[in-house]
């Protein structure tokens, strides 16, 4: 598909754009000339439309509150649908108004399924006409709009819903790592199923707010068929964005480890890291018998900077550190050969950037 843009826009007399607002809207011609001389005649209504070849495909109206962005209609063109426009036309809502408050719509049953899948909260608002049941649908932070795409997997910021799954998932007993090599996590060993689900639903829950500094983490839920099967998560550390440093951790499921998604997962973060959050290097700490974790930054260009000698639960472990520079990445056979697509980084950038 050619590159597509998005900019605000005057409907003056361009039928292609009245069409696209028009499955929108629904409802009569009356209704839909009432939303056309609104976003005409009112100022505080602004109207963005995403082109491709010059070609109206998509549009986005949103009113710019006090406390919130009131998305008020979102249509693309049928033949686009499931293209990730709808997706780009929010995001570009959200640049617009310098990504400084929650976005806001109010929907029906057929769209809650888009809205979610673009890192919004859902509420159901019961049935405000006979029959018809409404939804209120919140965009509170930024990072929400993100989403990396790599073979066979999808990596967002986990809804709810996925935090509590991913919780009860990982304290299933051997479900990440074999029975023995519990000391790979340090969140698993000496800890009851209770109390690793507890701890992770809480610690996930905890790094939401990316402005509590110093240093961050973003928790991205990696989706196989939409599926949650693990966790990749990438940290700046107590100097960012001074010092561009960043750590990466990440868990699977076992039935979805040794077919290559652990390094696709470890890509996506590095493809965010430094391709649109400006990292300098990123580093990775393993104990010197996960071969696993040492293969994949081995395969991701890693090189082995230190080793650091460990003392825990009365064992003396062996940890290795090994460190990737963005200049490598940038440039790197894996990177392309992988090839991670990065979508709505806008708010995340712009939230991280002091």
């Amino acid at each position: 598909m050619s590159a597509l843009e998005v900019r605000h826009g005057a409907l003056d007399d361009d039928a292609a754009i009245v069409e696209l607002l028009a499955a929108a809207v629904g409802g009569g011609s009356g209704r839909l000339e009432a939303v056309v001389d609104r976003y005409r005649r009112d100022p505080s209504v602004r109207l963005l439309v995403a082109r491709l070849d010059g070609r109206p495909v998509g549009v986005a109206g949103y009113l710019v509150g006090e406390s919130t962005v009131t998305v008020l209609h979102v249509a693309t063109a049928t033949s686009l649908r499931h293209s990730g426009v709808g997706a780009k036309l929010l995001d570009a809502v959200g640049e617009a108004t310098g990504y400084r408050l929650p976005l806001v719509a109010e929907t029906d049953q057929s769209s809650v399924g888009f809205y979610e899948s673009t890192g919004f909260a859902v509420d159901s608002l019961g049935e405000k006409y006979p029959g018809v049941q409404r939804f209120m649908v919140t965009r509170a932070n930024p990072q929400a709009a993100l989403s990396i795409d790599v073979e066979g997997a999808r990596l967002q910021v986990p809804t709810d819903s996925q935090v509590e799954l991913l919780g009860r998932r990982a304290a299933q007993p051997g479900a990440i790592l074999a029975v023995g090599d519990e000391h790979f996590v340090k969140w698993l060993e000496g800890l009851t199923p209770e109390e690793v689900e507890r701890d992770r639903i809480a610690r996930v829950r905890s790094n939401r707010d990316l402005t509590t500094r110093p240093g961050w983490t973003l928790d991205l839920a990696v989706l196989v068929d939409g599926e949650p099967v693990g966790l990749q998560s990438v940290s700046g550390f107590d100097r960012w964005p001074t010092r561009r440093i960043v750590g990466t951790t990440s868990w699977l499921l076992r039935s979805n480890q040794a077919r290559g998604l652990g390094t696709r997962c470890r890509a996506s973060a590095l493809e965010l890291a430094f391709a649109h959050l400006g990292a300098g290097s990123a580093k990775s700490w393993v104990l010197d018998d996960n071969r696993a974790s040492i293969a994949v930054s081995t395969k991701l260009g890693y090189r082995h900077t230190s080793t650091d000698q460990l003392e825990e639960h009365g064992r003396v472990l062996t940890e290795y550190v090994y460190q990737l520079d963005a200049g490598d990445w940038l440039d790197s056979a894996p990177r392309r050969d992988i090839a991670p697509v990065v979508t709505g980084s806008g708010g995340l950038v712009a939230l991280l950037s002091t």
